[in-house]
């Protein structure tokens, strides 16, 4: 989670110039869903027009859509695995689609769809960021420790086993607290440590309760 799935799925689409189709937006929030069907099967991911040749759908934490571990519907009453198998690769060719998918938990999502050959032909994991990854992250929002010479450097040393939406988080409360790029390390670890706190709260607050999704 925090690692760019989304960001990532956004700059394949913009880079080929692609418009693209969230299945989610489609499943409204009472439970019903507007998707394309036809008769013969079912859910009919080719029938989503996006204006180009290439039909690109985003199924973003797929493992929200279905509850794959019953098979049992879970955003919406329609929406099962079934139908979803069916639309990848049912008895109707869907030539022409790209459909990318992202998840945070990719252990509890059925072989059926995760192995399969056919239905998902590239896997790709994003990790947490390596500590010269989060120092370019610093360096390019020109971040800069003003008493210690390659201060940087340790902050991206103690940023490392975070994900990267915390290095950026980071970097926001930088410039919220000191509205400036330069800071020294006192006022760095600071508001790291702050930071990390807010993070172990938040974190306890959900275990206190059994857990977030998923997650639990």
């Amino acid at each position: 989670p925090g690692n760019g799935k989304t960001s990532l799925l956004r700059a394949i689409c913009n880079y080929f110039g692609l418009e693209f189709k969230d299945i989610k937006e489609s499943i409204r929030r009472n439970g019903d869903v507007d998707l394309p069907t036809s008769e013969s099967k079912g859910i009919d991911m080719a029938l989503f027009p996006t204006g180009n040749d290439v039909t690109v759908w985003i199924m973003e934490d797929i493992d929200k859509m279905v509850d794959f571990n019953g098979d049992k519907e879970s955003l919406s009453s329609s929406v099962t695995l079934h139908d979803v198998l069916k639309g990848l690769d049912g008895i109707n060719p869907i030539d022409g689609a790209l459909i990318l998918a992202t998840t945070n938990y990719a252990n509890i999502l059925s072989e059926s769809l995760a192995a399969r050959p056919g239905r998902f032909d590239r896997v790709v994991q994003i990790d947490e960021p390596k500590e010269e990854e989060i120092l370019k992250l610093l360096k390019f929002h020109k971040m800069s420790v003003s008493d210690v010479e390659n201060g940087i450097d340790e902050i991206a040393a103690d940023l490392e086993g975070y994900s990267m939406a915390f290095a950026e988080e980071y970097v926001k409360s930088v410039k919220m607290i000191h509205r400036k790029n330069e800071i020294t390390m006192k006022e760095a670890k600071k508001i790291l440590d702050r930071i990390v706190k807010h993070k172990k709260e938040f974190e306890n607050k959900f275990t206190e309760k059994g857990g977030l999704g998923f997650g639990k």
